[in-house]
């Protein structure tokens, strides 16, 4: 079995993707950077997968998670694409639209104001799973096994099912299947390796908020979505109630957990731009993915619902970007991954936070940095000649201010 995974050098953002065997995926597609670092990045990607994605995982609908969508489809072969997303109310995909400080495209705005329209008819992909937690009419186990290539051995959202089809316009693609809404609690199985998903369905009802735009959107959320001028109209009206409301949508995400089924190999970890490399044997294998959500809001949740795949956790991206309001000091208790994993800008120099740094060192654990410089690929499988190597090479790649100095930190354990 042969898997390589990348965290993509796009500054201030987020592209991730993994292929295992002739399955590929990707976990977001976003960066505010400047430059053409996303571009070169995902241009990278579909010469080398020859523009195959079978998975579209976004984890939240934020620009720097997302305005890579148009180029990572551009070659029209989408069509066997599935794309994994959580809701978000057309409500706060106008707060989303809005508290962009960054210019975006116009097809970003037009994703946004209805992400199944986007995907389905203007890109074609195969079908939209929206993944939520509630699920009130079936009592579940906490795993339940189904097979991956027929999605409709998920259990049912209803509850997210009936707030849907009272928000939304979705209803003939629901009939069709090509959008499926769906509870979290299922391990997915594709060729060797397992999936699970992790989503906090948390829809405040925005009431006051609603009230005091209603007058300017006229009861029209989509085009006020795709409209540069009542946006503006709205951020002047609504500057406080809008970054307010927002706290609470840009800290939801959907996480996924992976790992193979069975697998006790070699792991190589390459820092590309530097030359850095770790070579690992041992049983942990599994790999999270957070987006941006709150450790610290979510994560006795986040606890419950990975309990048992924590103990196989090997590598964990850091929420957020490192910022330290999405951090929990709870979470070094209840998982030991020795692979720590930051992607933002290196011109960002909170990012990750010092006191995240100095935790993660003080555990003695490893912290990578993704930037504009540098990714990460984590590679399994690889050769049996590096059986012959001892060492871990520790590479912290980060812009640190120390002296005003750029510093690159590396550190081998023997």
């Amino acid at each position: 079995m042969r898997a390589n995974f990348t965290f993509h050098d796009v500054g201030q953002g987020l592209f991730y993707s993994g292929k295992i065997g002739s399955f590929n995926f990707v976990y977001d597609c976003g960066s505010n950077s400047k430059g053409n670092y996303l571009k070169n990045a995902i241009n990278n990607y579909l010469e080398k997968q020859q523009n195959k994605i079978d998975w579209l995982i976004l984890s939240h609908l934020d620009e720097d998670h997302t305005n890579g969508l148009e180029m990572l489809f551009s070659t029209n072969k989408n069509k066997e694409t599935t794309v994994f997303l959580p809701y978000f109310t057309p409500i706060e995909r106008l707060i989303i639209s809005i508290t962009k400080t960054t210019k975006q495209a116009s097809w970003w705005y037009q994703f946004i104001s209805d992400p199944v329209y986007y995907l389905l008819i203007v890109k074609n992909v195969k079908n939209v799973v929206i993944i939520g937690d509630q699920n009130l009419n079936n009592k579940l186990k906490e795993d339940y096994t189904c097979n991956s290539h027929n999605l409709n051995d998920f259990p049912d959202n209803n509850p997210l099912i009936d707030l849907i089809k009272k928000n939304e316009n979705w209803e003939k693609y629901i009939k069709k299947n090509k959008v499926l809404i769906k509870n979290h609690k299922c391990i997915v199985y594709i060729k060797e390796w397992q999936f699970k998903f992790f989503n906090h369905d948390n829809h405040d009802k925005l009431s006051d908020f609603w009230n005091s735009i209603n007058p300017i959107v006229n009861n029209n959320i989509i085009d006020a979505i795709k409209s540069k001028g009542i946006r503006e109209k709205i951020r002047t009206v609504c500057y406080t109630k809008i970054y307010k409301s927002s706290t609470y949508i840009n800290q939801t995400s959907l996480m996924l957990y992976h790992a193979p089924i069975d697998y006790q190999g070699y792991i190589k970890i390459s820092c590309t731009k530097f030359g850095e490399e770790l070579s690992q044997i041992g049983s942990k294998n599994g790999q999270l993915l957070s987006g941006d959500i709150s450790l610290s809001t979510y994560w006795t949740k986040i606890l419950t619902h990975f309990k048992k795949e924590f103990l196989n956790v090997s590598f964990v991206q850091i929420p957020h970007h490192g910022s330290i309001a999405n951090w929990s000091s709870n979470i070094l208790k209840d998982i030991s991954a020795p692979h720590w994993i930051n992607s933002a800008s290196n011109k960002r120099k909170q990012y990750p936070h010092k006191e995240i740094i100095d935790i993660l060192h003080k555990s003695q654990f490893n912290l990578h940095c993704c930037n504009e410089l540098n990714s990460i690929n984590i590679e399994f499988n690889y050769p049996l000649f590096l059986r012959a190597l001892k060492l871990e090479r520790v590479c912290f790649i980060k812009k640190i201010r120390k002296q005003d100095c750029d510093l690159c930190y590396c550190s081998i354990k023997k």
